[in-house]
C-alpha cells in the first residue's frame, strides 16, 4: 500500500501528512451536497458558480478550478477581509495548523494577473498578517 510506497521512496512525515490532508479534502468535496449559489457581482466582475465563470467586460477571465474557487471565496465576502487559513480550508480543504504553505499567495498572484489582463478595476489586496480582500478601484 501507500506505506510501502513512502518507505521505498524514503519520504518523510511531512509528505504523509500532506497526502492525508489532501485525501480527506477530496472526501469532503465528494460528500458535500451544496445547493446552487446565486450569481455575485463586485465592481466590474460578475461571478457565477452555476455557469462556472467569472466575467469582466463580457469576457470570461479564464480561471482554473482552483483560481475560480479562490475568487468565489473572495467574492462571497465582498470587500470584507477573509483570513488566509479560512481560504486554505474553503479552497483546498487544508487545516493550516497542520501545514505551512504558500499556495494561497501563488494562486492570488495568478488571479490578480488574469483580472488585470481582463481589464478589471477590482483588485485583490493583502491584509498584512491576516488574509485577503477585494477592492473596487472605481470607488
Amino acid at each position: 500500500g501507500i506505506r510501502d510506497y513512502y518507505a521505498s521512496r524514503g519520504l518523510g512525515d511531512v509528505y504523509k501528512i500532506q497526502l492525508v490532508v489532501r485525501v480527506n479534502a477530496l472526501f469532503r468535496r465528494v460528500e458535500m451536497n451544496i445547493p446552487v449559489k446565486a450569481d455575485i457581482s463586485f465592481g466590474d466582475v460578475c461571478f457565477s458558480w452555476e455557469k462556472h465563470n467569472a466575467i469582466v467586460k463580457e469576457n470570461d477571465i479564464g480561471l482554473t478550478m482552483t483560481e475560480f474557487s479562490l475568487l468565489g471565496c473572495l467574492m462571497e465576502h465582498g470587500g470584507t477581509a477573509i483570513p488566509r487559513n479560512e481560504i486554505l480550508d474553503k479552497v483546498w480543504g487544508i487545516d493550516s495548523t497542520e501545514i505551512e504553505t504558500r499556495v494561497v499567495d501563488e494562486t492570488v498572484r495568478r488571479v490578480r494577473q488574469k483580472m488585470k489582463t481582463a481589464g478589471s478595476k477590482v483588485r485583490i489586496s493583502a491584509v498584512w498578517g491576516y488574509g485577503y480582500k477585494l477592492e473596487d478601484c472605481n470607488e
